[in-house]
C-alpha cells in the first residue's frame, strides 16, 4: 500500500470514529463535515483522483470502523456472558467435547472439525456459532478476530481499487487491471482455477499452523500487493539457528503462485516478479518474492465435489496425504533449505 494512501486512510479513520460517536450520542457535529471536506479535497490532490472518489473511500472507512467497534463489543461480551442475548443463531454450532475434539452440529448430523477448519472455513462461505460453555474464550476471541480481518480486508481492497483505477498517478495499464479486478469482484468470479488454487493452498498452510503448530503464518495479500507487487500471499516464519536460537525474520516472503507451467508464461511471470522485487521499498517489509509454478491436477473436479456437499475444510481437504506433502514442499522450495523443509514435513506427518 502506498504511504500517501495509507496516511489518508488514517486521517479518514479519525473522522469516522468521531462521526460514529456523534451518531451514537445522537449529536449533530457540523465541524465534522468541514473536516471531512478538507481531508477528501487534500487526498484527491495528493492521490490524483476526484473528490467524489475519496468520499466513496471514506464511506468504506466508516464501515471498517463499525466492524472494529462491533469486534470490541463482541470481545467484551466474552468476559461478561451474562450480558449476551439468548443464543438463537441459525449458524451451525461448534462444541468442544471432553476429549478436546471439536464437533460441528447441524440439523441433520454431527461431525468432527479441526480448529484450523473452524478458522478458515469462512473463506469458503461457511460461518459458525462457537459454543460459549465448552469452547475457551481465547479460541472464541481468535475466531471473532479472524472474521473481522476477512471483512476488513475486503473493504480495504475496495478502497484500493477505487483509488488505483482512476488515479492520474497510476499508469493506464495498471488502471485497467484494477478495473478488471473490480468487475470480477463485483460478479463474484471466484471459480477461476487460479483463484481457487491460490485459496486452497493458502488455507491449507494456514490450517497446518492451527492444527500442527508448524510456526508459519499465512497472510493474504491485498489487491495492491497482488497487482503491483505480484504477491498472492505472504509467508511469515521464524529464523532458526541449529534449533537453539529463534529470531524474528526481518522480512516476510511474498509468494506469486501459478498453476500454469507453460514455459513462456512462467518466464513472463519471472520477469514481472523480478521487476516487482527491484521496486520493493523497506517499508514493504518483504524480504523476497518467490514465483511458485505448480500444476494442481483435478482441481475443478475436487472443487465441484466439495461444492456439492460443502463439508468442513474446503476443497483442499480432498487432497491425499502425499499430495499435501508434495504441495507443501513445492511452495517452500523457493526459499527454504531442503533440511528445513524436511523438518516441517515431519511435523505435518
Amino acid at each position: 500500500m502506498k504511504e500517501t494512501f495509507k496516511r489518508n486512510l488514517e486521517n479518514y479513520n479519525k473522522v469516522a470514529k468521531d462521526e460514529i460517536f456523534a451518531e451514537e450520542m445522537n449529536v449533530k457535529d457540523d465541524r465534522l463535515e468541514k473536516v471531512l471536506d478538507w481531508h477528501t479535497e487534500k487526498a484527491a490532490k495528493e492521490l490524483g483522483t476526484e473528490k467524489q472518489d475519496q468520499e466513496k473511500i471514506y464511506k468504506l472507512q466508516v464501515k471498517k470502523q463499525e466492524i472494529m467497534d462491533d469486534l470490541k463489543k463482541s470481545i467484551a461480551l466474552l468476559d461478561h456472558p451474562e450480558n449476551q442475548k439468548e443464543d438463537i443463531s441459525p449458524l451451525p454450532k461448534i462444541v468442544q467435547s471432553e476429549t478436546g475434539d471439536f464437533i460441528r452440529t447441524t440439523d441433520s448430523k454431527q461431525e468432527k472439525i479441526t480448529l484450523g477448519e473452524i478458522m478458515t472455513d469462512s473463506e469458503w462461505g461457511m460461518e459458525y456459532n462457537l459454543d460459549s460453555s465448552s469452547i475457551s474464550r481465547n479460541i472464541r476471541k481468535k475466531y471473532l478476530i479472524e472474521e473481522a480481518k476477512r471483512k476488513l480486508q475486503d473493504y480495504l481492497d475496495d478502497q484500493i481499487i477505487i483509488n488505483e483505477s482512476v488515479s492520474t498517478n497510476v499508469h493506464w495499464m495498471k488502471q485497467d487491471t484494477y478495473k478488471r479486478v473490480a468487475g470480477e469482484k463485483e460478479r463474484g468470479e471466484i471459480k477461476k482455477a487460479g483463484l481457487i488454487a491460490e485459496k486452497m493452498v493458502r488455507n491449507f498452510i494456514k490450517k497446518l499452523d492451527y492444527d500442527k503448530g508448524i510456526g508459519l503464518k499465512i497472510l493474504k495479500s491485498d489487491v495492491y500487493q497482488d497487482v503491483n507487487q505480484k504477491i498472492d500471499f505472504i509467508i511469515h516464519r521464524e529464523n532458526r539457528d541449529r534449533g537453539v536460537r529463534v529470531e524474528e525474520n526481518k522480512g516476510d516472503v511474498g509468494i506469486q503462485f501459478t498453476i500454469n507451467t507453460d514455459k513462456k508464461i512462467v518466464k513472463h511471470k519471472e520477469k514481472q516478479v523480478g521487476i516487482a522485487k527491484s521496486e520493493m521499498a523497506p517499508e514493504d517489509k518483504i524480504s523476497d518474492i518467490v514465483l511458485v509454478s505448480m500444476p494442481l491436477f483435478d482441481l475443478k473436479k475436487k472443487y465441484d465435489e466439495w461444492a456439492e456437499k460443502k463439508f468442513p475444510g474446503g476443497p483442499d481437504k480432498l487432497w491425499t496425504e502425499e499430495e499435501k506433502r508434495t504441495i507443501f514442499a513445492g511452495i517452500m522450495n523457493g526459499f527454504m533449505h531442503e533440511d528445513e523443509i524436511k523438518e516441517y514435513l515431519d511435523k505435518i506427518a
